[in-house]
This record gives C-alpha cells, sequence and structure tokens, in this order.
C-alpha cells in the first residue's frame, strides 16, 4: 500500500487521517461515508486511503441506507467497518443499523463530526445531542476535540 500524503492543512485533516490509518491498522477494509460538511476531512482522508489502496470506499448519500450498507459489510467480512456522517440529526438516521448492530454483536463504528463542544446545547446549526436511546447501544464513545488541539498547537507555536 502507497503511504497517503501527510496533511498539514488543518488539525481536523491530520486527526482523520490519523484516526483513519489506525483503523486500517487494525483491520478495517471498508469505510461507509454518507458526506456533509462537518465530516469533511474524514470523508476526504477515506478518499486519500481509498486511492493509496489501503480501503474500499462506499459513498451514500442517504444516511440510513450507509449505515445498513456499513451493517452488511460487517455481518459478511466479520471485520469492523466505520461508517462516516456529519452532525446533527443526520446521526440519528444511523439508529436502526446501530440497533441492529448492538443485539448482533455486529462490530461496527460510527464516526460522527460535531461542532465544537462550545457550540453543543447552544442552539446553533447541527447541535443536536446524540439520540440518549443509541447511546445505550454504544460500546465506546471516545471524543477527539480537534479545536483543542488546534489551539494549543497554536498556542504552543505562539500564534493567536
Amino acid at each position: 500500500m502507497a503511504e497517503p500524503a501527510r496533511r498539514t492543512a488543518s488539525p481536523a485533516s491530520d486527526g482523520a487521517m490519523a484516526l483513519l490509518r489506525a483503523l486500517v491498522g487494525q483491520g478495517v477494509v471498508d469505510v461507509v461515508v454518507a458526506p456533509g460538511s462537518r465530516s469533511q476531512a474524514l470523508a476526504l482522508a477515506a478518499a486519500e486511503l481509498e486511492r493509496a489502496g489501503a480501503v474500499r470506499l462506499h459513498v451514500r448519500i442517504d444516511e440510513r441506507g450507509a449505515a445498513f450498507l456499513a451493517l452488511g459489510l460487517a455481518v459478511e467480512s466479520g471485520r469492523p467497518v466505520p461508517i462516516i456522517t456529519t452532525s446533527g440529526t443526520a446521526v440519528a438516521n444511523l439508529h436502526p443499523a446501530v440497533l441492529e448492530a448492538s443485539h448482533a454483536g455486529v462490530p461496527l463504528l460510527v464516526l460522527t463530526a460535531d461542532r465544537p463542544a462550545r457550540l453543543r446545547g447552544s442552539d446553533a446549526n447541527q447541535t443536536t445531542h446524540k439520540n440518549p436511546t443509541q447511546q445505550r447501544h454504544r460500546r465506546r464513545k471516545p471524543v477527539v476535540d480537534s479545536e483543542r488541539r488546534y489551539n494549543a498547537r497554536q498556542r504552543d507555536c505562539g500564534s493567536d
């Protein structure tokens, strides 16, 4: 597999590539994307990994259909399959497939690109709290705050 070029344009791009490379290192072969503006960095990183031959990328416009595609790929392959989507109500459309995966013990990875933590609960666009029912079926919820990492990097470099 050819190594994709290292992105340095933004912390979101760097973080997205690092995350997806780590998943590939753990056996991820298929990645499903339901594109949206918030998840652009993840979608572009997935496309770059596909060009490098590291993953098979499946793009679906409808989040519900994308989630069930990811579920089917995970069932057939026995491997975890990430579904990448934007924030807000798009995540709610993943719920039926998340339930199916949870009850069947199928490894489904839900990667959502959320607004910065400071905007959640502020009535800003795409700040819907995730479905509490879906949260009960979650195994883990790691959160990567790229805004906080970016601000720390700016302070370390002496920039404002």
